[in-house]
């Protein structure tokens, strides 16, 4: 906020995915005339055939109540902002599988390191992106997998795949550590959690699909 209040903040991708947003509180299709004039588009191409984002339309119900871009950034740091229990957890997990007792002070100190880390730091500089919503995600992932809460894992999985194409290929990839993971553990629904991953992810990819 500091940023847009001090005109220190890029307007280029917000104002594309401001653009775009306020398309899906219309209901219609995410539409940017920035990034139409930029790359050449037509004027009513769909930033969909751009990238596959279709998780922003989960952004548009904020535009009903604060009709601002700066909305965004209120959001962004919020996606932020919920993935530190998440590291909690993971490294409390991490720690109980690992036969430690859980250290307060270390798991919240993971916490800590990641949100004062230079990614989150440097991506908020940044202005608003789809990609804060793969922060939470991915974690929520993680963490479901280590809970062994494999319905979860694959609702997380879902949505993640839907912020933007190539994130079908973490999503195939964490598959296969699952996979191998629950192979060594004899855990059944995680082999076939994994599985599911491994095949599905890079389906829902559908620009690496074109590419190949």
């Amino acid at each position: 906020m500091h940023q847009w209040a001090s005109m220190q903040l890029g307007g280029f991708d917000l104002g594309i995915f401001d653009q775009a947003i306020r398309s899906y509180a219309a209901f219609s299709l995410p539409v940017s005339p920035v990034k139409n004039y930029h790359h050449e588009f037509p004027a009513d191409f769909s930033l969909l055939g751009d990238h596959f984002s279709p998780i922003l339309a989960l952004a548009a119900p904020l535009y009903w109540v604060w009709d601002d871009p700066r909305v965004l950034l209120v959001l962004q740091a919020a996606l932020f902002a919920a993935g530190a229990p998440l590291v909690r957890g993971i490294a409390a997990r991490a720690l109980a599988r690992a036969g430690s007792a859980p250290d307060l002070r270390f798991v919240n100190a993971c916490a800590f390191v990641y949100a004062v880390g230079w990614p989150l730091m440097t991506a908020a500089r940044g202005g608003f992106h789809e990609v804060a919503f793969a922060v939470p995600l991915t974690l929520a992932m993680f963490h479901q997998a280590l809970a062994r809460r494999y319905t979860m894992v694959l609702v997380t999985a879902f949505l993640l795949t839907g912020v933007k194409e190539d994130l079908g290929l973490v999503v195939g990839c964490y598959g296969v550590v699952l996979l191998v993971r629950s192979g060594r553990a004899r855990d059944m629904p995680g082999l076939r959690t994994g599985a599911a991953l491994a095949i599905a992810g890079p389906v829902r990819s559908p620009r690496c699909r074109s590419r190949g």
